[in-house]
Parts: structure tokens; sequence; C-alpha cells
């Protein structure tokens, strides 16, 4: 019979710690995380790693390109199945690197759960949008409502809006590009996702934002903001809500459809769970600066939410 010292220093060795991996979203940097981190931390235990892999590819590289590399990192990082238990938190298209990381490279690594923010499950009307897709609104009513802070500060010409059309869309909005197309509706990425949702038995948290009162996230010191003010409350939200969700009567955290956050239209297992949270902004939006609470992965009701359900599936 084996001797109970030798049962005890066994134990002892086979002992596996415990990370919490931080997935960020598309074109936003790790170090978002910094004040998230921050506040998880107080409400854990201090041998509890808190890790935020660095992803610098998430348009130029698809989601499946960015998995495998995810994966990669952590083995390279020792936290195979043997030596951690892992929880992941992604952010918008984070939260579908990570799934992409259980579906395909599950084996390797003992994922105890997943949480997404703001992830979009069915896609992202913004990620469709392009060039060829803006020309449409050109001269149109749409376009001069949207251009309307662009009109206070330049002569409206065809030459400005080519200009700024090639800016956005070429280097600061590449919709093009491989980690945008996999997030647009649809998407072939999209569908092998969501048939496989039906089967999965990873323990999924899907938490949504919503916030969709375009006016309270506009500064009051902008120069072009008295002339969106002077815009019915209703028209505003709904012009903008009819470019980044879809359509104009659909709720939204300023970037992502709710009912996409939630993954409503597909069928899923029992291991996956929702909950939605109010007066939750997607991230950054050009040029705005968001409340740091009212960032969604900030937001204290969804640290609440992350940290209960760490605990349960960490069983602290």
């Amino acid at each position: 019979m084996q001797d109970m010292n030798d049962i005890l220093v066994s134990s002892t060795f086979t002992k596996k710690e415990k990370a919490i991996v931080l997935l960020h979203g598309m074109w936003t940097a790790p170090n978002c995380f910094q004040e998230t981190e921050q506040r998880l931390r107080v409400g854990l235990p201090e041998d509890i790693e808190i890790f935020s892999p660095k992803e610098s590819e998430t348009s130029n590289k698809s989601i499946a390109q960015q998995a495998e590399r995810l994966s990669s990192a952590l083995l390279e990082k020792g936290m195979d199945k043997d030596n951690y238990d892992i929880i992941l938190v992604g952010h918008s298209q984070g939260g579908l690197r990570g799934y992409e990381l259980c579906r395909t490279f599950g084996e390797h690594l003992s994922v105890k759960g997943l949480i997404t923010i703001d992830t979009p499950w069915e896609g992202a009307p913004a990620a469709a949008i392009t060039k060829e897709s803006v020309n449409t609104y050109l001269n149109g009513p749409v376009m001069d409502c949207c251009l309307t802070g662009v009109k206070c500060l330049y002569p409206r010409s065809e030459t400005m809006i080519n200009r700024l059309r090639n800016d956005i869309f070429d280097k600061y909005f590449p919709t093009h590009e491989p980690g945008a197309q996999d997030l647009a509706p649809n998407s072939l990425f999209l569908q092998t996702i969501a048939s496989s949702l039906v089967i999965n038995q990873t323990p999924i948290l899907a938490i949504a934002g919503s916030n969709s009162n375009v006016k309270k996230v506009l500064p009051s010191d902008l120069p072009y903001v008295y002339c969106l003010s002077a815009m019915d409350l209703g028209v505003l939200n709904s012009l903008y809500a009819r470019v980044f969700a879809g359509s104009m009567w659909k709720k939204h955290d300023m970037m992502v459809p709710v009912h996409s956050q939630l993954a409503q239209s597909i069928t899923k297992s029992t291991a996956f769970k929702t909950h939605t949270v109010q007066d939750a902004i997607h991230d950054f939006l050009p040029g705005l600066p968001i409340p740091p609470d009212k960032v969604a992965y900030n937001h204290p009701e969804v640290i609440q939410q992350t940290l209960d359900f760490i605990r349960k599936h960490f069983e602290l």
C-alpha cells in the first residue's frame, strides 16, 4: 500500500494553479484592462494570476489564426491542462477569440469557463460597413445628417468626402481585413461558431451592455455638439443605430446590437448563460472620452458578474 506521506507529496506536486486570461477586442491594446485587473484583484485571492496576452493583429489576422497564436502563448507560459485551470474573459472580438480557443484547442487546456463582454456572437453590422457601402449614403439625407459636424468645420466638397472616407477605412477602420470580416453578420466564421454552440459544454456567461442614448456620451465642449443637440433625440439615436446596429430600432452598446451580444437567435446548450447591464458602453468611441465606469469591462455590475462567475467555477 502506498505510504500516506507519498500520497501527500504527490498531491502537493499535482496541485494546479489558477489564472484569469483577459482578451482584449479588435484594435484595442491589452493595457485597456489595467483598471479591470485592479478591480478584479480586490475580490480574488492573491494567488490567482491575471494575464492579458497581447494580440497586435486583431484585424489583419482571422480570429481562428488569433486563437492559434493565443494557444501557443498560453502553452509557452506553462498554462497547459496539467498545470493550470483557466477562466477566459473576452471583450468584444476577444470573446470570440476565447471561444475559438476552447473549440479548437481545448484538449490542451483546462478552461473552466468563458465570460464574454459585448461580444458580437451574431456579428457587428459596423464590421460590414465598407467604402463601397458608404457610397450609397453620399449626398443622401442620412449622410447629410452624419456629416453635420464635419460641415461645421470644413466646406463640403466631394474631394473632402473622398479623402475622409479613404482615411477612415484604409487607416483607422479597415473592415476589409480578415479579423473584421469575421465579425460581419452571417460571416462563415460566425456560422461555424453558431452551429457549435448547441453542443458546447464549456460554461459561458455572455454579458451584454446596453446604452443607446448617443447624446449622453457627447462632451459638451466639442465644436459640433451644438449642431447635434438641435436634432431630436429619437432621430439622432435612430440614425446612429441604423449605421452601427443595423436597424433604427435595435438596442445596442454604441457598437454591437444587444441581441447579438446575447446570441438570441442561436440555438445554444444549457452551458450558455446571459446577463444584460444597462448604461454600459462598448469601449472607446473615436474622439469621445467615455467615463471609466461606463466602459463595459469596468462597469461595476459587469465586474460583480465576473467575480461571481470566477468564484463559482474556480470553486472559491
